[in-house]
């Protein structure tokens, strides 16, 4: 744990799956990135049962870099329920959400967490590249679906990409969105959400592992949350 103390000030939980070619340059980045935004910092890898040899690049990164932690998951879950793993053990006062492939860019922490400290509320990523072709119609179609469900529209901060206080994490555990929905379960714990722009960047090597089975699942269990959303309101 950088920058000493039992607790830090700081949690970045990263999902991996199919990704084990940019976690290198992903760990480089975000321990820059963490030690300028934060007083101390730990960073939780959770291996979501990933095929392609990432545990052995983890476990590699974690004997290098003592304010790193690796999580497991004997059997592929899902973006969601991974990150849902990485905050349960989360130890920080906030907790940071980025994927593993660097389309969500660790510098933008730096500007990200001094937000959510100081106004203490969710600081949402809000790409400016949307998805485009099939990915982004499914996108916007299971949007569109779960605000009419919810009885009002999703805002646009809809990426897992985001920094939170540990109240907010606390609340999402807590209830039902629970390895479903990261940010639609973040909106529901009270504390207000702040919209970050950002530009993605570019997958260095391999592809997306949210294929037509992926988005389909993830659209379902947007519903789901929004649903037990609206019944709690």
């Amino acid at each position: 744990m950088s920058g000493g103390g039992d607790r830090p000030e700081v949690t970045a939980v990263v999902p991996v799956y199919r990704c084990g070619d940019c976690l290198d340059a992903l760990h480089a980045r975000l321990a820059r990135a963490l030690a300028r935004a934060a007083r101390s910092h730990e960073i939780l890898f959770v291996d979501d049962a990933s095929p392609d040899g990432s545990g052995a690049v983890l476990a590699r990164i974690a004997a290098a870099d003592p304010a790193v932690r690796v999580l497991v998951h004997p059997r592929n879950l899902g973006q969601h329920p991974a990150i849902a793993t990485g905050a349960a053990a989360a130890r920080g006062d906030l907790v940071a959400v980025l994927d593993g492939d660097l389309e969500d860019p660790p510098e933008a922490l730096e500007r990200m967490i001094p937000l959510a400290r100081e106004a203490r509320c969710v600081v949402a990523g809000d790409p400016e590249r949307a998805p485009r072709g099939w990915r982004g119609a499914a996108s916007r179609a299971g949007s569109r679906v779960a605000g009419w469900i919810r009885g009002r529209p999703l805002g646009r901060a809809r990426s897992a990409f985001s920094v939170a206080p540990r109240e907010a994490v606390a609340a999402l555990l807590a209830g039902p969105h629970r390895g479903r929905t990261w940010l639609v379960g973040l909106e529901s714990s009270g504390l207000p959400v702040r919209p970050f722009p950002y530009r993605k960047g570019t997958r260095p090597a391999g592809r997306s592992a949210y294929g037509p089975l992926r988005l389909a699942r993830f659209a379902w269990d947007l519903a789901l949350s929004s649903v037990a959303q609206r019944r709690r309101s």
